[in-house]
């Protein structure tokens, strides 16, 4: 990622008021993280961001833990522009802190009234198998389902083994795949929050049709 790239992913300029919009989460569920938030995981603590504290993370750790690093890796590099960037400030970025500093990240927005999207997620290597990830995705469960949001979804690549063994764990379910120019074949996985969208999933797709 060039300097470019990096000035450009900073949400607030030199010298701009701060007038980001709510959040999506804030506009149709009318969730404040900020309420919700902290959550203590160990000495971590998670807490809610703007986007401008996530991008010097992304900058940093994103190319070697995502593999873009490696010259046979194709798929589509979209660089930050001011629409990319507005909508980043209008997700919800989860900040995971460790001895003063971000340690990992977590960016999730909502897909339609109903759903929660756990775009995307990542920690430094020492913090990888602390189980941050598991913990905070039961965390942020009861208070989406106290708001009426009966899924979260999120997609994996196949060959990441870890983050399958993960969300499978944590009782989310293969719903659904696709391929893109832009990030390869990947495993949509849904959690449900609810009884009746799990129980409706179950008859369409597990159930023996009599």
């Amino acid at each position: 990622m060039n300097q470019i790239e990096v000035g450009a992913m900073r949400a607030l300029r030199p010298g701009v008021p701060d007038v980001r919009a709510p959040s999506l989460s804030a506009q149709l569920w009318n969730i404040r993280w900020s309420e919700v938030l902290p959550f203590q995981f160990d000495e971590v603590r998670v807490e809610i961001g703007p986007f401008s504290e996530a991008a010097p993370f992304i900058a940093e750790h994103y190319a070697a833990i995502f593999g873009n690093e490696d010259p046979s890796v194709k798929f589509l590099h979209e660089p930050m522009t001011d629409a990319k960037r507005r909508f980043s400030e209008m997700s919800d970025v989860f900040l995971f802190r460790a001895e003063q500093r971000t340690v990992g990240i977590m960016i999730a927005h909502p897909t339609d009234w109903s759903t929660y999207y756990m775009r995307s997620s990542a920690f430094v290597r020492e913090y990888r198998s602390r189980h941050m990830l598991n913990r905070f995705l039961t965390s942020v469960c009861e208070p989406l389902a106290a708001v009426g949001v009966k899924r979260l979804e999120t997609e994996i690549s196949p060959s990441n083994l870890p983050a399958n063994r993960l969300v499978t764990a944590c009782g989310w379910m293969v719903t659904g795949t696709s391929n893109s120019e832009r990030w390869g074949t990947v495993l949509r996985y849904t959690k449900f929050l609810t009884d009746d969208a799990k129980s409706a999933f179950a008859h369409q797709f597990c159930v023996t049709p009599r």
